[in-house]
Formats: C-alpha cells, structure tokens, sequence
C-alpha cells in the first residue's frame, strides 16, 4: 500500500499557522506528519516539503520518493543522488523574486543615501547632515540576472537609471538591450561599479566568487550586497578589504554559517548591514512560497498516481 505521509520539515512553513491549515485541507486523506526530529519525519514519508534541510546520502531514507522545495535555491539538495535514487524534486524559482528585490533595492538607497548611518548618528544625539549619493549618478553591477537579478535590472533601469553592468555565465544580451545595460565580467565590475549586488546560485563555480586576489580589482569606495548564499563572498576578504578601506559598506542577508555568530567581526563595522536571511521572508512571500510548495505537492501526488 501507498506511503500516505507527507512530512514537513520547513520551519517557516510550520510557523505559519495558514499554510499547515491549507495544507490539510488540500490533503485530508493524508497524515502530515511534523513532529520529530528532520530525520525522524524524513524517514517516514513518501513526501517531504523541506526547506534549508541537508538531503544527500546520509539523510535520504529508502521511503522517500518526492521532495517539494520550499522556498528557492537547490544548494542544500544533492540533485544527482536524488536522481539516482529515483527521487523527484519540485521546486518553484522565481516565487519571492518581488521581496528579494525590495530588500536589495532597500539595501543600496540606504548604504549610497547614508541612511543607516544618519541614523546611528542620530541616535547618538549628533547631527551630521550627509545625504550621500543618488543612486542615478552611480554604476550598480549586478551579478547574476535571472529571476532576480533580472527584475532588479528593471526596475533599476526604469525608476532610479544608474549605469548598469551584468555579470552572468548565460547570455543576458536581450536583457542588457531591453534596460540599457553593459554585458560584462566580474572583474570589471569590480573595477568599474560603485555598487555590486549578488543574486547567484550557490554553486561550485560561485564559491568564493569574491575572494582576497579580487580586493587590488576594487574600485575604491565599492558597496557589496549579497542576498543570495554567503559563500559566495569570502567573509575574510570582505572584513581585510572592510578594514582596508578598499570596501566602503556591505548588505549581507546570507553568511557562511547561520546563525551569524555573536562574537563574528562582521558586526563590529558600523557601515555593515546585517540582516538574518530575511530578504525573501516577508509575511506576503511566506504565504506564496508556501501556497506553491501545496500546489506543487498536489502535482507531485497526482503524477506519482498516474504510473
């Protein structure tokens, strides 16, 4: 008989008391099964809605045959083993691409505007009047521009027209002709961009993206944001260029181990914002991560009935 169990294991999904109740709605003839530890859940179900949980080949149960992702990025998934082992994996891209953009878009005014630190300042009883720059006089680079990258090109292009550079491994030229953007590599956007914003997979070719031998590349002054995967930026060449005075300001929503660890260097620089893993969370994009993750479990369930 059919494994009739659906384990959850998102833990935002689970915190939302909206979703769990569509979720059994959608499936009253199924047990959804969320207490326990991630493996105990995992090693009972035929299907699994995760979220940043490790599937690979020592937490893959011989049960499990569908793997709904919740969320976007695949990095916590080893795909090939999954497809050896005769797993499907569904996932929606795209489904928060609006909230990442506002939170990198929030990022770069408050960072050129000085925003954060005219509030620092405030809060401290001084009054220090520096409204920084436009982001219509400076160069942004963008690195990666698919879902994500490529609507933060547009609304850059349309609403604030900085000069825009694209960085990506696909060829972006219909983009870069629709907003009025420089195709070019990553080097040169180090050289050239007042501010570079990362928006990459977290991949073997984007580990370490940046790393110390890019700091001599940098135009002085340069603002890196990253709401993508913190490995993708070397956290040590990040704090030698902060401290250098090479790096100007830094946005991070991602780090290498998250929890941000209370005594990391990171937070000791007043121009570094820091924000825990946020910029795809709002309450609207938990709903529509979620509501995706039922629709594409119903799809899952439906093909899986169908051989």
């Amino acid at each position: 008989m059919e494994n009739n169990i659906i384990g959850v294991t998102a833990k935002s999904f689970l915190s939302n008391k909206t979703l769990v109740a569509e979720l059994k709605k959608t499936f009253p003839d199924f047990q959804i099964l969320t207490n326990g530890s991630d493996q105990e859940i995992l090693d009972q179900s035929r299907y699994a809605l995760i979220g940043r949980e490790l599937i690979n080949s020592h937490t893959l149960p011989p049960k499990l045959k569908t793997i709904i992702k919740y969320g976007v990025g695949l990095d916590n998934i080893d795909l090939d083993y999954c497809s050896k082992s005769n797993v499907s994996v569904y996932y929606a891209p795209g489904v928060n691409r609006e909230e990442v953009v506002e939170q990198a878009l929030g990022f770069m005014i408050g960072l050129s505007r000085n925003l954060y630190r005219a509030n620092s300042e405030m809060h401290k009883g001084e009054w220090i009047k520096d409204g920084g720059r436009s982001l219509s006089e400076l160069t942004v680079g963008i690195i990666g521009a698919g879902n994500i990258g490529g609507k933060l090109a547009e609304i850059l292009s349309t609403t604030f027209r900085p000069k825009l550079m694209i960085c990506d491994i696909v060829d972006k030229s219909p983009l870069a002709q629709n907003w009025n953007a420089r195709l070019a590599s990553l080097e040169e956007c180090l050289a050239f961009c007042d501010i570079i914003t990362f928006h990459v997979p977290l991949t073997p070719q984007t580990i370490n993206l940046v790393s110390d031998h890019h700091l001599t590349m940098m135009k002085p002054g340069l603002i890196l944001i990253n709401t993508s995967r913190g490995e993708v930026i070397s956290e040590t060449a990040l704090i030698r260029g902060l401290e250098q005075k090479i790096i100007a300001g830094a946005a991070l929503d991602v780090f290498h181990e998250e929890p941000l660890a209370k005594d990391s260097k990171l937070r000791s620089f007043e121009q570094v914002i820091l924000s825990p893993h946020t910029s795809g969370n709002s309450h609207a994009a938990v709903l529509k991560m979620g509501r995706a993750a039922i629709e594409l479990l119903k799809s899952a369930i439906q093909s899986s009935r169908e051989f």
